[in-house]
């Protein structure tokens, strides 16, 4: 046996079943707008942080390129001198002071040359000389290389030119 609907039962009915079907439409289109805010926002941080990393590229490039005169010239610098003054000197010299730095360095540890070193203009080996906790290397010909004197000393670990 059928029971059968009375038309106000039925009529609740599909009421109910529209009111559902409202809620569930616009349940579902709440749902799709909070996707595609989230989306916007997940977008705007993407375009915020590629502008970060291009500010920083951009930055970089700056600086190198700002750099790029000093750098230029440090490759077009020659071999730079042995020694720092006002003396200009030649090539020979410069051996000769490039020496007494070696000698220098053999002299604050307290080492000393088993084959000492020789000017390169007098081929005479240095003037090594002790006096207490002093010990000096002098070049033996400094006459020839214009100064009166080029020497280097425990105390005093710069090789120096006397004119």
């Amino acid at each position: 046996m059928k029971k059968t609907k009375s038309p106000i039962e039925e009529a609740d009915f599909k009421e109910l079943e529209r009111l559902a079907v409202e809620e569930h439409v616009l349940k579902s289109s709440d749902d799709q707008l909070k996707r595609e805010q989230n989306g916007d926002q997940d977008n705007a941080n993407k375009h915020i942080w590629l502008a970060v990393k291009v500010i920083s590229l951009l930055l970089c490039l700056g600086i190198l390129i700002y750099q790029i005169p000093q750098l230029y010239s440090l490759a077009q610098q020659g071999k730079k001198s042995a020694r720092s003054g006002s003396y200009s000197t030649d090539a020979n010299t410069d051996q000769c002071i490039h020496n007494l730095w070696a000698i220098s360095g053999q002299l604050q540890l307290g080492q000393h040359y088993e084959n000492i070193p020789v000017c390169p203009l007098s081929d005479a080996p240095y003037i090594i000389s002790s006096e207490g906790d002093l010990t000096t290397a002098r070049c033996p010909n400094p006459d020839s290389h214009g100064f009166s004197a080029i020497q280097t000393s425990n105390v005093y670990p710069i090789p120096e030119l006397i004119k």
